[in-house]
């Protein structure tokens, strides 16, 4: 787990986060809390109050986005880590399953990679300019896990460093 915290460090932390807090404005919106590096991976934290539904419970799309945010967050650290605002990083697939309605404050936690596919997707990007990294999210709520979403996200070089 160290060795996957180890490959970035806090000034790749903090930029993506300026990046996520300023460049996106649904984050501002959703009300979302900064990155929180956990011994588990990357949370993101969220208050329930403007990412309700008309049931009073989390609304399906605040909720995917998050987890969104959570794996965008966690790939463009890592893609931080090759080269300082060097990469863009888009989501190339997802899939979420809604296991419970969300009825409080929740958080998204992006695990950290297996080491294998950490170097993996590394090496491609240092050595190609462009790489993928499959990751897993939770958002949880009261200690429970409500949503999970597998996903692929993509770091590719920026149009002007290429």
């Amino acid at each position: 787990m160290d060795e996957l915290m180890r490959a970035f460090d806090d000034a790749d932390v903090l930029r993506v986060e300026r990046r996520l807090l300023s460049a996106i404005p649904l984050v501002a919106h959703m009300s979302l809390q900064g990155i929180t590096l956990q011994k588990e991976g990357l949370s993101l934290s969220a208050p329930l109050a403007p990412n309700v539904n008309d049931k009073g419970t989390g609304f399906g799309g605040a909720l995917s986005a998050i987890a969104t945010l959570s794996g965008w967050s966690l790939t463009s650290i890592y893609a931080e880590s090759v080269k300082a605002n060097g990469f863009d990083v888009v989501v190339h697939t997802s899939e979420l399953t809604y296991l419970a309605p969300v009825k409080a404050d929740f958080c998204a936690l992006c695990y950290y990679p297996e080491e294998q596919l950490l170097d993996v997707f590394l090496h491609k990007l240092t050595e190609r300019g462009k790489a993928s990294l499959p990751l897993r999210a939770e958002i949880r709520s009261n200690g429970e896990v409500a949503v999970m979403l597998s996903g692929r996200f993509v770091a590719f070089a920026r149009a002007e460093q290429v």
